[in-house]
């Protein structure tokens, strides 16, 4: 959905995703989940979603870190850059 451009879909089933992960405890996909839900937030209000992304940014960053899935490194790194260019696009 995400990759489609319908946004409001993929933050939708994102925060679902979310939820689920929780329940069922799985802190790699949650922060995986969290990378989607930042992207969408800024791809759907640019600049104006520079705080919202930040918080689910660093809520995958502390799950990547608490898991130990350091694959998930260069993602979050991916996921942060693109909050920088659409911040400095704006």
């Amino acid at each position: 959905m995400l990759q489609a451009g319908d946004l409001s879909a993929a933050q939708s089933a994102v925060g679902e995703a979310i939820a689920l992960c929780r329940r069922s405890l799985r802190g790699i996909y949650e922060a995986e989940a969290h990378g989607v839900m930042a992207r969408a937030l800024l791809r759907r209000d640019g600049a104006a979603a520079r705080e919202p992304a930040e918080a689910t940014l660093a809520n995958a960053a502390a799950l990547i870190e608490r898991t130990g899935a350091l694959t998930l490194a260069p993602a979050l790194c991916e996921w942060r850059a693109e909050r920088l260019a659409r911040e400095l696009a704006a």
